[in-house]
């Protein structure tokens, strides 16, 4: 009797779920902070790290959220 393989591809309906679920679990980790003043969005280029976006109060270690910031190569016309 052939096994029967279980499918690893989700619905698009289930995918769907899952991106807006991880898109809300990241905005819930700024949402605590973001009244707050003195919070915001700072663009961060040190020679040895790279470019980075971060999301705190600028010139201190309270960082709440940090993401490296890669170009995206243009397309030529």
């Amino acid at each position: 009797m052939p096994r029967r393989r279980l499918s690893t591809r989700l619905p698009p309906n289930a995918l769907l779920l899952l991106l807006t679920l991880g898109g809300l679990t990241l905005g819930a980790c700024a949402h605590d902070r973001a009244g707050q003043p003195g919070y915001g969005w700072n663009y961060m280029d040190n020679a040895g790290e790279g470019p980075k976006l971060a999301y705190g109060r600028p010139n201190s270690d309270d960082v709440v959220m940090m993401r490296p910031a890669r170009p995206t190569p243009r397309a030529s016309p």
